[in-house]
């Protein structure tokens, strides 16, 4: 069975000379983002190589509220919605990006405005849980437990998720740290700068 490299990428907050320069130093079959790839007020841009990216909290949300499909949003770059699949060399990879707020959760997303449009709702949720035979989980949240400062900054939603979908891989953002977890039977990896990982292609 063949092996690809995947190679994820942490938060990157409008730092785009820096997603250049990973983008430019590395060599990998596919390219993933865990979310907060702009900075609150920015812009996305076009690249070189082919990146797959969630959304976090801080993202032009304005631009990403008009998709509800997986998109080529610039050039070389694709937002994958919360709840959605893309197929990529076998691989299938889902999303579930944004953080949580129990009072956005009970909301509909129409109902979100402003920087609220980051979280993630019961809708969200529930269609990621119908997500079909991932083989890697992108989220923007930890699962529970994900300790940092000596307390559990994860969300069962998340652990939830990778309990039912039971992927390969799952990767995650907005903690900011390189720390590997290992969650059911599945290698959960908390992205900081960028990760390699090798994966048997599907």
């Amino acid at each position: 069975m063949d092996h690809m490299k995947i190679i994820a990428i942490g938060d990157i907050h409008g730092n785009y000379a820096y997603l250049r320069d990973i983008l430019k130093s590395t060599t990998a079959d596919i390219y993933l983002q865990v979310g907060d790839l702009a900075g609150d007020c920015d812009y996305y841009p076009d690249l070189e190589k082919r990146v797959y990216f969630i959304k976090g909290n801080h993202e032009c949300f304005d631009i990403l509220e008009k998709y509800s499909e997986p998109t080529e949003i610039q050039k070389n770059l694709i937002y994958i919605p919360n709840g959605k699949v893309v197929e990529i060399n076998g691989l299938r990879i889902g999303a579930l990006g944004g953080n949580y707020s129990p009072v956005s959760f009970r909301k509909s997303n129409d109902e979100l405005k402003g920087k609220r449009r980051a979280h993630i709702t019961k809708m969200d949720f529930e269609r990621a849980m119908n997500m079909k035979n991932i083989d890697i989980l992108l989220t923007h949240e930890a699962p529970s437990p994900f300790i940092k400062n000596g307390r559990d900054v994860g969300l069962s939603l998340v652990t939830s998720l990778l309990l039912t979908l039971k992927p390969k891989l799952h990767f995650f953002g907005h903690h900011h740290v390189d720390k590997e977890i290992d969650m059911f039977d599945t290698k959960s990896y908390c992205v900081g700068s960028y990760k390699e990982v090798d994966i048997d292609e599907a």
